[in-house]
């Protein structure tokens, strides 16, 4: 999303971005394995002379293509399962990465920790900042430390109101504990955020015919309305002819 700041400021864009590293482990169908897979057939496609490393080449993938965003003028917003353990009071050594996007990126001086990603990338803490009790609390059940993180671009600190993590199982069944970031609107977006109608409000009932047609003809002409029938077929006019390019994603 492209963001005008009312102040006159250089517009800019928000990039959310969800990123998982894979933990070690055997059986031909996981994960990791998976990526070993791929990957010994990514190096010798491109001559590259070194072993895979699945949760290596996670930091330096994900490094190198930050990196390139933020080149393009890109704020960032990135929640990550790291399965690694991070000292937001330590920081870490700041490593800069070429990227290519067809290939993997290779760097044998980068010490693949998460520590250098964060620092090469500026990128916050949110948490970090404004909870100073430390430990923080473990974010796997299983676990004794944070390894999942919410981080974001200086610029987009200020706009970061609230922070924090909830009980397990306080939103849904999973073995992570759940993050979140309340974020300004005004600040973040340059706009106040629509009011959300509470759901006592929403007239769409699944149960009821007579509402559900109203809710379908409303739709129809709405989509009619901007075209957006016209514009999906466009796009997968161009997506079969092999001529989609990077103007076709904005």
């Amino acid at each position: 999303m492209v963001i005008c700041h009312p102040s006159g400021q250089r517009p800019y864009k928000i990039t959310v971005v969800t990123a998982y590293n894979a933990t070690f482990s055997l059986g031909d169908t996981t994960n990791f394995q998976q990526q070993i897979r791929v990957l010994s057939q990514q190096h010798r496609q491109h001559g590259q002379r070194v072993s895979p490393q699945p949760r290596r080449q996670f930091i330096l993938d994900l490094q190198g293509w930050l990196e390139f965003k933020k080149e393009e003028g890109h704020e960032l917003i990135v929640g990550m399962d790291a399965n690694d353990t991070y000292d937001p009071d330590a920081g870490g050594i700041s490593h800069s990465v070429s990227y290519t996007p067809d290939r993997p990126t290779i760097s044998p001086a980068h010490p693949g920790k998460l520590s250098t990603l964060i620092a090469t990338c500026g990128l916050r803490d949110p948490l970090a900042i404004q909870h100073t009790t430390r430990p923080f609390p473990a974010s796997h059940i299983c676990g004794s430390k944070r390894i999942d993180f919410l981080l974001v671009t200086p610029r987009l600190v200020p706009a970061v109101l609230r922070s924090g993590s909830l009980a397990f199982h306080s939103m849904f069944h999973s073995d992570h504990r759940a993050y979140y970031l309340d974020f300004d609107a005004f600040l973040l977006f340059a706009d106040p955020a629509c009011e959300i109608t509470p759901p006592a409000y929403r007239r769409l009932q699944l149960s009821d015919p007579r509402l559900k047609n109203q809710y379908r003809d409303a739709l129809h002409n709405q989509l009619q309305y901007h075209k957006i029938y016209d514009k999906v077929q466009s796009l997968q006019d161009v997506s079969d002819s092999g001529d989609w390019s990077a103007d076709d994603t904005v």
